[in-house]
């Protein structure tokens, strides 16, 4: 077993971030609810969700842009097209065959189909309005090629806020215009991300569409663990209180 000790000034470091951690998620917790022994343990829940934000904000960081991905297809297609080209001739094909056991006339022929479905299926979906806009020109931006049914990292806040909301308003979501929810959305994403809202803007409107979107289904699973981490957070606490 590899042991791996910790210097005293890297436990400080930690423990100090571990505090920072603590302190901004209880403020979080605060904007939710004024009562000082329901943020005692709210504040546990948005930290148990802190990874679910950050881990989807990270992922989308380094997922391609429409014109990245625009650019990969294209590269895919020509590298498809010649490489059928090249094994399209006879030699080569015939002298991978006498010279390999892997590669046979069934595996050459498998491959070519594999190639033209390839090149068909690239010189397609390079051409989708998703990714082509109406004037033929590919869609500029930092807008992402994101997957059917994908869900962005500002949806996934928002859904946690919407069902922890819901847990202290009687089982109502915020409504799409409420300005305290949006309030507590963009505190538990700074807190999460680390991206602050830009400065001569109002950072708390852009939350109207993620509220709007939070009855998506692809966000029910999410949901569901919300409301199952908030009924055992909140039952460990009243146990511990009646225990005092």
């Amino acid at each position: 077993m590899v042991s791996v000790s910790v210097t005293p000034v890297a436990a400080i470091h930690l423990k100090s971030e571990e505090i920072e951690h603590e302190r901004r998620m209880r403020e979080v917790a605060q904007l939710v609810v004024r009562d000082r022994a329901d943020a005692d343990w709210l504040d546990k829940v948005f930290s148990y969700f802190y990874w679910d934000v950050r881990c989807a904000h990270s992922s989308a960081q380094i997922q391609p842009t429409k014109a990245e991905m625009w650019d990969l297809l294209v590269k895919a297609e020509t590298l498809a097209v010649e490489l059928s080209d090249v094994l399209a001739g006879p030699w080569p094909a015939a002298y991978l065959s006498a010279n390999t056991e892997t590669c046979s006339y069934e595996f050459f022929r498998a491959g070519a189909h594999y190639l033209s479905v390839l090149t068909s299926a690239t010189r397609q979906t390079r051409k989708s309005p998703k990714l082509i806009a109406p004037n033929g020109d590919v869609r500029p931006g930092r807008g992402k090629a994101t997957l059917p049914q994908s869900v962005s990292p500002q949806q996934t806040c928002a859904a946690i806020v919407a069902e922890i909301w819901a847990h202290f308003h009687e089982g109502q979501y915020p409504k799409v215009s409420s300005r305290p929810a949006w309030a507590v959305a963009q505190a538990f994403w700074e807190a999460t991300t680390g991206v602050m809202g830009q400065r001569g803007s109002d950072p708390f409107s852009k939350w109207r569409n993620y509220f709007a979107a939070v009855g998506a289904p692809e966000l029910e699973g999410l949901k569901k663990k919300v409301r199952l981490v908030l009924n055992s957070k909140e039952r460990q606490h009243a146990f511990r209180s009646e225990g005092n």
